[in-house]
């Protein structure tokens, strides 16, 4: 699961820009759980990747294969400027994406920067402008998913494949449920209760925030807007109805005029001849009238409580007490729409400690069958979906959309080899063509890059830096190899190995080069001070996410679960669309069974970062990151020592050293060095641990352990 972890460090798998709501579902993370399950059944290589880019392809009826292209649509994207946007905007959205997604691939396998010919002739390495384009044309086909899923028909559950699999879950279940008795029902029906007294204090709250909203409201005072012009105007009552009396009078008036013009013809033309001024005046009635009569027919009904609405004046309060409003109303919700549940890791945590070993060892095993299971399943899932056949891709000459010169046909690099470069596709092929001619290409084994990138990760796995300390760039502006024949021998035997990546760890971690001590030479120091040439086995730190997994295994508190939705460290408060709020992300800070899993399965929220783990570099997964810093600053010593989750996890540990060294310290500090340490305390480090112990107690003790170097340390 650690390398799993540095693989989707490179591919940027997690929460982006117009991704918010996306990556929160359980279907944003079956790519993920494919990532797993693929290595730790120790896929080829070249399959491994070849699914990645097209496994909906070549495997069209196979769920988990379709899961596999979830690394295409994993990256950012602009999801307001897709949908909002002008045309234009688009078409620059739309570049901005290819150019993402060629970034990616190019960097991932070949560790070349190719989107840097995106607007001219690479300044460094020997890609043309045009060829930017050929790369890609093979990935123009395709868009992200937005926020509609792909459905994927999944085997159906009498498939051999999906029976073989429940036939092993239902035995491992059923054991389960024998150690657990009537535990998982007693948490459930505390769940249940709990629920129900969040429910009766949100339900308080969302009336609360509701009737201030009101009290602010009428503190504010109102004001009455034209629904017409939309403008602010003065209190329509004053004066209105006199006027639309007014208007109204022109029925009767016209109607007064046309009885007298039809029964009194006589009696009108004797006022024709006799009195002119009056006739005038008659005629500017009867004008008026129909005037008034047009005007009063055709105009809205200006009645104020329909045409002048009154409205609450905006301040700072209002606005404050409508968005506190909404947040009760948005959490009351999802209360309601969440049904109680108890996760195996609370079940665990309540188990007498002479079950939980098995029981644990019976979860880890279950939920990785399930992972499986659920992937054939298939259902909603992040992947690729093909998009209607497009226009061939040009040339953009100065990557300027509004300047568009030849047209490309989909294609390789061809400083990799001009022969396997050439796709021999037209430039209108079908995305099934182009895909699947990229992934022959990236694993052809005449292409140089693909196996030497790959080898030269693992190295940089486990060494901590790389034989080309640039895992992203092999080019001229990344770093020379300090090693070339080691880097080619390497790659040679990767081959030869079916391109199994387990066989090459092993190969890597059985060498002389990595069994070495870490002390210092002198005399190697003058020559090689930063150890460029491995003389000797760097300390490296723990990543933030193995350290956090090590305090949790090493405390006992360690969730075994695999696959499905991550746990969540925040309190996500979701837009309000009808009250136009935004979503917030809060930072939490639990400890418990259903959130103390592997590190992996974290749902990570920019907004929300967890404070132990951004301490210690973890990395940000909107960035491909193929290289973590391994920074030293006070704000890491600092969150050891006096973070919440140490200092629980430091609890926990102490208690199981407690349960299972006995109640004398004589006793209770080798175990816990055993725990921490795989290995027995020196005379001296036991009186002094001793001392501590009883000074301070056995939970300060356990915390001092975690800050040590050699529990912090890879050595």
């Amino acid at each position: 699961e650690r390398w799993a972890r540095h693989w989707l460090d490179v591919v940027r798998f997690g929460e982006s820009q117009g991704f918010q709501r996306n990556w929160l579902r359980p279907e944003a993370w079956k790519y993920r759980d494919w990532v797993i399950l693929a290595l730790n059944e120790d896929m080829p290589y070249d399959e491994f990747v070849r699914r990645q880019i097209a496994g909906d392809l070549l495997y069209p009826d196979d769920p988990p294969a379709i899961a596999a292209t979830g690394y295409l649509v994993a990256g950012t994207y602009n999801l307001e400027g897709d949908d909002l946007g002008s045309p234009a905007m688009k078409r620059q959205f739309r570049q901005e994406e290819l150019a993402d997604n060629v970034a990616t691939l190019g960097q991932t396998f070949l560790g070349l920067t190719i989107h840097c010919a995106r607007c001219h002739d690479h300044k460094f390495d020997p890609i043309p402008q045009r060829e930017y384009y050929q790369v890609a044309s093979t990935l123009a086909m395709f868009r992200h998913n937005g926020s509609d899923p792909r459905d994927v028909d999944g085997l159906p559950e009498s498939a051999p494949e999906r029976r073989a699999l429940r036939e092993r879950i239902e035995p491992l279940r059923a054991r389960m449920a024998e150690i657990e008795g009537d535990l998982r029902a007693t948490l459930l029906a505390e769940a249940t209760a709990a629920r129900e007294q969040a429910l009766a204090e949100a339900a308080a709250e969302a009336e609360q925030t509701g009737q201030a909203y009101v009290r602010a409201i009428a503190d504010a005072g109102v004001r009455y807007v034209d629904t017409v012009t939309g403008l602010p105007v003065p209190d329509p009552n004053r004066g209105l109805p006199y006027w639309r009396g007014l208007f109204l009078l022109g029925w009767p008036l016209v109607a007064a005029v046309a009885i007298v013009a039809t029964f009194s013809l006589s009696f009108v033309r004797r006022l024709v001849d006799r009195v002119a001024r009056p006739l005038y005046a008659a005629l500017i009635l009867l004008a008026l009238g129909l005037v008034a009569t047009v005007r009063g027919a055709f105009l809205p009904d200006e009645s104020p409580e329909k045409r002048f609405l009154k409205q609450p004046v905006v301040t700072n309060e209002v606005n404050q007490a409508k968005r506190a409003n909404a947040y009760a109303e948005i959490a009351l919700a999802n209360l309601k729409g969440s049904p109680p549940s108890v996760d195996d890791g609370e079940v665990l945590d309540r188990l007498p400690p002479a079950a939980r070993g098995e029981y644990a060892r019976l979860v880890r095993e279950a939920s990785e069958l399930e992972m499986r299971e659920a992937l054939l399943a298939g259902g909603p899932m992040y992947a690729v979906v093909p998009d209607q056949p497009a226009e061939p891709l040009r040339v953009l000459e100065m990557g300027n959309i509004h300047r568009p010169a030849e047209e490309v046909a989909p294609a390789g690099v061809a400083a990799l080899g001009e022969e396997i470069g050439r796709f021999g596709l037209p430039a209108d092929a079908p995305d099934a063509a182009r895909r699947t001619r990229l992934a022959e290409w990236l694993t052809d084994p005449a292409n140089p890059l693909t196996a030497r990138v790959i080898v030269n990760r693992v190295w940089h796995h486990h060494f901590g830096r790389g034989i080309v300390a640039t895992p992203n760039d092999f080019g001229f502006k990344g770093a020379r190899p300090t090693h070339p024949e080691l880097l080619d021998w390497l790659a040679s035997e990767f081959a030869q190995d079916g391109t199994r990546l387990k066989a090459l760890h092993r190969k890597i971690v059985a060498s002389a080069a990595y069994r070495q001590s870490s002390s210092k030479r002198p005399e190697a120091v003058a020559v090689d001070a930063d150890d460029r040439l491995v003389w000797r086995h760097e300390m490296r730190r723990h990543d933030a996410e193995t350290l956090r997994d090590a305090v949790l295994a090493t405390a006992g508190a360690l969730n075994p679960r695999m696959g499905g939705p991550g746990y969540r460290d925040f309190l996500w408060r979701q837009h309000h669309p009808e009250n136009a709020v935004f979503d917030v992300y809060e930072p939490l800070d639990p400890f418990n069974g259903r959130v103390n899993r592997r590190s992996i399965y974290r749902t990570a929220a920019r907004s929300a970062n967890n404070t132990l783990l951004t301490a210690f570099d973890c990395a940000d997964p909107t960035i491909s990151t193929p290289a973590r810093p391994a920074t030293t600053t006070p704000l890491q010593a600092l969150s050891l020592l006096n973070n919440p989750f140490m200092e629980r996890a430091a609890e926990r540990f102490a208690e199981r050293v407690a349960r299972e060294g006995g109640s004398g310290v004589e006793s209770q500090v080798p175990r816990a060095y055993r725990l921490a340490y795989q290995r027995e305390p020196g005379p001296e480090e036991a009186a002094s641990a001793a001392e501590y112990v009883e000074r301070f107690g056995l939970p300060e003790f356990c915390l001092l352990i975690f800050n040590t170097n050699e529990f912090l340390h890879v050595d």
